[in-house]
């Protein structure tokens, strides 16, 4: 198919791939449409991605404005200072301290596949270290880190599947020390002893260290991309990590595996998106026949496809609820539950339609407090008529 992004977002994606050591899948980076330089900036800044994405134009003959080169290259120096003066040595002491414990963590998420997957660490931005332990392991680890200059952050608390994060006072890096992959009550069935035992050997930060087997790298890259962050946080960095995983481990990703997985844990909905705009949006290698098993039925695919406009999802939304967001809002939760259970389904549509007051943060207090305003709040005619109308528009897209 073909995306309808901006000049600036084509930009952005095929400054991406070149810096993966891939061909641009879009518009060539040289090409003539005027190009918006400051919403380049701002996308790649937005999106964690200024370091890739001055390495991927440093390495194409691209004509870049001399001005966003250097802002892009401000960003760029910026990842790499914070990579050597902060994630690194904050990465080593804490992994030190655990293995001098006994204990060996697997390295999650970001911080795994920056030394896996990417070509230099420090192109993968980060906020946060997840280290994957048992409980018992996660107390004992806690109380280590403490005695290595590691203290809970004030006023964070755990959120059921990690506890309280540690930061050291000498580096601002968040440690987050994780006893299951996603918060406990969750629509899925994730075996989390077999992504123990798949897990390997791998050098991180120059400690010898488990990492997550490709296959289960991929799996959690599109649960928390879709799940955890319901693509509303560093979308493009998210599939980038998609694009990154498929690009590197594209010989030893055992897809039969990945489906028996996804059958498994009912996570068909949670990975099928993220691969889908991965292979539609960057050009993934991502095989049709994989695809086509995770799909939803032709309806929902066109519903959803319809509403996954790089416009609405790279852009801000201007409202905290807007008629095309809840639209699009209930098609996600549906997306997420596909998979799962006719109750969880169930339970996702009608959440989707009748969302908590805490979803609607712009509401005033007295109205969210009280049940029966609050239920007459989301029963307005005006209401009903501006979303029928909003689906109607994406059935007509869709079709």
């Amino acid at each position: 198919m073909t995306v309808p992004f901006s000049p600036a977002q084509q930009i952005v994606i095929d400054a991406v791939n070149h810096a993966l050591g891939r061909e641009p899948f879009g518009a060539s980076l040289a090409g003539d449409e005027p190009v918006d330089w400051d919403d380049v900036l701002a996308i790649a800044l937005r999106e964690g991605l200024a370091a890739l994405v001055h390495a991927g134009m440093a390495s194409c003959c691209a004509s870049v404005p001399e001005v966003s080169r250097t802002r892009l290259k401000v960003g760029y120096l910026g990842a790499v200072t914070w990579f050597d003066a902060c994630l690194e040595p904050s990465l080593q002491t804490v992994l030190r301290t655990l293995h001098s414990l006994g204990i060996e963590p697997i390295v999650l998420k970001g911080a795994a596949l920056a030394y896996t997957v990417y070509p230099r660490p420090y192109l993968r931005t980060m906020g946060d270290v997840d280290l994957l332990l048992s409980e018992e392991e996660a107390v004992r680890a806690a109380e280590g880190l403490k005695g290595a200059g590691f203290f809970s952050v004030d006023n964070e608390a755990g959120v059921g599947h990690h506890l309280p994060p540690r930061r050291a006072a000498r580096w601002r890096l968040r440690i987050e020390l994780h006893h299951h992959l996603l918060p406990r009550r969750n629509p899925y069935a994730i075996d989390l002893h077999g992504f123990r035992r798949r897990s390997r050997a791998d050098s991180v930060a120059g400690v010898e260290t488990q990492v997550p087997a490709p296959v289960d790298a991929l799996h959690l890259a599109c649960l928390h991309l879709s799940y955890s962050h319901r693509y509303r946080w560093f979308l493009l960095r998210g599939l980038t990590d998609i694009v990154a995983i498929t690009t590197r481990w594209a010989s030893e990703l055992d897809w039969d595996f990945f489906l028996a997985l996804t059958r498994a844990s009912r996570t068909h909905g949670a990975a099928y998106w993220p691969l889908w705009l991965c292979r539609d949006w960057m050009g993934a290698k991502v095989p049709e026949q994989v695809l086509s098993r995770l799909a939803p039925m032709a309806p929902i695919r066109r519903l959803i496809s319809a509403a996954a406009s790089p416009q609405y999802i790279l852009g801000s939304r201007q409202s905290p609820e807007t008629a095309n967001d809840l639209v699009r809002d209930l098609l996600l939760d549906l997306s997420l539950h596909q998979g799962c259970s006719a109750i969880d389904q169930t339970k996702a549509l009608v959440r989707g339609l009748f969302p908590p007051p805490e979803a609607l943060g712009h509401l005033p207090a007295e109205l969210s407090r009280s049940r029966l305003r609050y239920s007459a709040y989301l029963i307005r005619p005006d209401r009903m008529i501006r979303g029928a109308i909003a689906l109607g528009r994406l059935l007509a897209k869709a079709a």
